[in-house]
């Protein structure tokens, strides 16, 4: 049983809106789906856009960060398409010095654009989530990708390498309301992934079918939210 990376999803007040935003941050082409509703952006990674009623209250729990070759141009790029600089951060992660800005999209969703060393063309280096417990939280993610947890730096950094890498961040606020921003992962046999998901400590939340996809809406031993959608036979 092996989860895969299917799309990063937003809640969001406008999908539309948010969508184009993100559109035009990473150049690519917006499939803006039942207008309101919801809004695709095709690509590496995909990222779905799903009207919710509920509003931004708080500092997000998970969030993107960026890899790009010019961190000052890229800012300025996208303070210019609408983003609002929040700080800058030059900070040894590792053995790595490291420098970025987090910003915040159209709806106040926060991200992050690092400085790439070698400079790189702009991809997604990390999707980052806070954490109470690293470890236990760490650990759980481990498990579930069957992937090896690296610790960057003592009860603050834990890195879980891979084709999506995820670092878990401690931070010293609670999660006290659902995630506005969570990740879909494909599964072969959905089912079974669930039954093995929830041994691991996961909680099933509820189950949806509608005419494209059947998926399970769970939380993770911190209660983060994230859902295991079954794949398509091939």
């Amino acid at each position: 049983m092996t989860l895969s990376f299917f799309t990063v999803v937003f809640d969001a007040d406008d999908p539309q809106l948010v969508g184009r935003f993100w559109a035009a941050a990473l150049e690519r082409e917006l499939t803006e789906g039942d207008p309101g509703e919801w809004a695709s952006l095709p690509g590496d990674p995909r990222i779905d856009f799903m009207k919710v009623p509920e509003g931004k209250t708080t500092k997000n729990r998970m969030h993107l960060d960026w890899s790009v070759a010019d961190r000052e141009a890229e800012v300025q790029r996208l303070l210019g398409l609408g983003s609002t600089r929040l700080w800058d951060v030059k900070e040894k992660v590792g053995e790595e010095d490291m420098a970025w800005t987090a910003l915040a999209d159209s709806e106040g969703n926060e991200f992050c654009v690092i400085q790439s060393n070698p400079p790189s063309d702009r991809h997604l280096a990390t999707v980052v989530l806070d954490a109470d417990d690293l470890q236990r939280v760490g650990r759980f993610w481990e498990t579930a990708l069957e992937r090896e947890l690296e610790q960057l730096e003592p009860d603050k950094y834990y890195w879980l390498p891979g084709a999506r890498p995820l670092t878990f961040v401690n931070v010293p606020e609670p999660k006290t309301t659902k995630n506005r921003v969570h990740i879909d992962w494909h599964a072969t046999d959905r089912e079974a992934e669930v039954a093995h998901l929830i041994a691991l400590g996961a909680t099933r939340l509820w189950d949806v079918t509608n005419e494209n996809f059947e998926w399970t809406t769970m939380a993770d031993v911190e209660g983060n939210e994230f859902c295991v959608v079954q794949a398509e036979s091939s």
